[in-house]
């Protein structure tokens, strides 16, 4: 999946140890995920107790609807593709705490507002998504 020139050089690079903690890649993927060329990473994200079920779900998910789309025709499954991507960007912009970022096919990548001092940055919107998967139902009445 990397294109081999790519793959080289991460091959040849140093690991990037400061990057690969819990508060960064390590966030997002295990040792268990690396391609051949980042072998030499693994040792910085090993963890026998992780996996990663977020990738597992997702890739549960992309296969499930893969499956439903497939005698789809390309045609009608691109023209679909398009109104969901312009929807949700539609959406997404019409909130002003909300941006669209970034558009990449059916990918809506966005950033969210730190009021007047910009936008929030990773660790923070890192907080929001572990916030979003907690069970607040005891707390918080209207959560259920």
């Amino acid at each position: 999946l990397i294109p081999s020139k790519i793959a080289e050089k991460l091959r040849n690079a140093p690991a990037p140890t400061e990057m690969l903690g819990g508060q960064g890649l390590g966030a997002f993927f295990t040792d268990k995920e690396l391609p051949p060329c980042l072998e030499h990473w693994k040792g910085h994200l090993k963890n026998a107790d992780a996996n990663n079920v977020g990738l597992a779900l997702r890739w549960e998910a992309g296969l499930a609807g893969m499956e439903a789309l497939s005698p789809t025709p390309d045609a009608e499954r691109s023209s679909n593709m398009k109104e969901w991507s312009a929807a949700v960007s539609d959406m997404v912009n019409s909130e002003s705490e909300l941006d669209v970022f970034c558009l990449d096919s059916d990918i809506v990548s966005l950033r969210v507002s730190k009021g007047s001092d910009g936008w929030l940055n990773m660790s923070e919107l890192r907080d929001i998504y572990r916030w979003m998967s907690m069970d607040v139902s005891s707390v918080v009445a209207d959560a259920t």
